[in-house]
Order: C-alpha cells, then structure tokens, then sequence
C-alpha cells in the first residue's frame, strides 16, 4: 500500500513540476500537502471514510485496499482551475483519511468548487473522483438499504442551503391529495448579520393526508439550469392513522 501511493505521490510531484505553475495548488490549499509530506516520512494510508454533505445519513469507510488506492489516486489527480466570482453551495462531503501514525487529514469540497478562508476555486480532473465515490456509495450504502420508519403524524427534513448562489430548494408530489408539503428557508445568524454569501438550511414538512402511497422530490438547482445540482426522490406512505413513513428511493446529493 505504501509503496503503491509513494509511487503515486512521485508521478504527481513530477507532473506538478512540470506543468505551468497555477495560482494555487489543490494539495496546499486542502492541506493534503502534508498528507503527502508524512507518506513520504514513512506513514501509511490506512483508511479512507467518506460522508455526504446532507442531513441524510449516508457514507461509507474503505480500509487499505484496490479501492481506497483507486479513490487516492483521483484525489491526488484534482487540479485548481483558478479563482471564481461564483458562490459555492455549502452542501460540502467530507473525506477523512487516517494515517498508521495516527494523523487524520479532512477535507470538504463541493463536485465543483472548493471555497478556502472566503475564496473560491473552480477544480478540474474531480469527475473521475465522484464517479467513484457516487459508485461506492451504490455499494456500500444504497439509499434503498436505508430502514424505512414511521414518524409520528409528519416528517422534517433540513437541507443545506445559500439562495445566493441562485441555487433554490424546490418540491413536486406526485399525489398531493396523499402528502402535504410546506417549506421554508431559514438563514444562519451570519446570513442575518449581513454577511455576504453566508446561507442556511431550508426545511421541508410532510404531512399526512389520507391513506396511500406517493413519491416526493426535492430539487436544488437554479431555475435557469436544466440540470439540478442536487435532487431527492423519496417514497412517501401514509397509514391509517396519518402517520408519514419515508425512506429514500433515488438520489444526486453531490
């Protein structure tokens, strides 16, 4: 394993080296300069753990193996494109990666962007990284797996999010007559303090209406945009008694 990143390590420095010099380097500005400094001190990578940046409690840890080399090696090919003018969302994965000595190293980033002390970045190379991480969620932690239960009467959902990027939470019901859906958006104390590009959470609350089943989806994208930058499908039963049971059919949360 050792020798598999230093390898890695060397053919990235090489090829940092002789590409033309960017403003700023990936590697300093996540702080996986040093991660790469204590490889090349003697530590190992023994464990890759993954979260998503949403309320819904997805993620999965890779120990040392073909995967977690696979998942290195596109993390350490993520390039910055340059600065952007553009606000990020704060819908941040983490990645943590534990060393044998026992340093860990975590950093957040949107499938975008990366914002370091109020600046942001474009990033380019970083598809591969979330193809992988979008396919190893599938295998580890499918939204399907995850346990449905009943809510008491009604369900609240909290999402991410900053209407300053013109990003906006929005909701479709295939039956409405089944589930009743009210939303709003709550900005943070920094948002309420004025400070520019600072956002909040966005809360969603299903209700019962009669007896049945549905499907909710919740879409964050700019109105403008064809595509979302993010969207949850959820199958959505309700009982006899107006009870909500929820649990998730489909997802893009990156």
């Amino acid at each position: 394993m050792k020798k598999l990143f230093s390898l890695m390590l060397s053919l990235l420095l090489i090829t940092l080296h002789a590409a033309q010099a960017e403003s700023a380097d990936f590697l300093q500005l996540t702080g996986l300069n040093a991660l790469t400094q204590a490889v090349r001190d003697g530590a190992e990578v023994t464990s890759l753990q993954y979260e998503t940046g949403t309320k819904i409690a997805r993620g999965f840890t890779l120990e040392a193996g073909a995967e977690l080399d696979a998942l290195l090696d596109a993390l350490l090919r993520i390039e910055i494109a340059g600065k952007t003018e553009e606000f990020v969302t704060d819908m941040y994965p983490n990645v943590a990666l534990t060393l044998s000595d026992g340093q860990q190293f975590r950093l957040a980033f949107d499938g975008r962007w990366l914002t370091v002390d109020g600046q942001n970045y474009a990033l380019k190379n970083d598809a591969d990284f979330w193809q992988q991480v979008r396919g190893l969620l599938e295998k580890y932690s499918p939204m399907d797996a995850l346990e449905p239960r009943y809510m008491p009467n009604c369900v609240d959902l909290y999402f991410p999010a900053n209407p300053t990027t013109g990003y906006v939470w929005t909701w479709t019901a295939e039956e409405p007559y089944i589930v009743s859906v009210t939303d709003q958006y709550f900005p943070d104390e920094q948002t309420q303090a004025n400070i520019a590009g600072a956002g909040g959470r966005h809360w969603f609350h299903f209700d019962g209406l009669q007896p049945g089943v549905t499907a909710v989806t919740l879409t964050y994208g700019r109105p403008w945009e064809e595509t979302p930058l993010s969207f949850f499908t959820f199958r959505v039963t309700v009982n006899e008694q107006l009870d909500v049971l929820i649990w998730g059919v489909e997802a893009n949360p990156l």
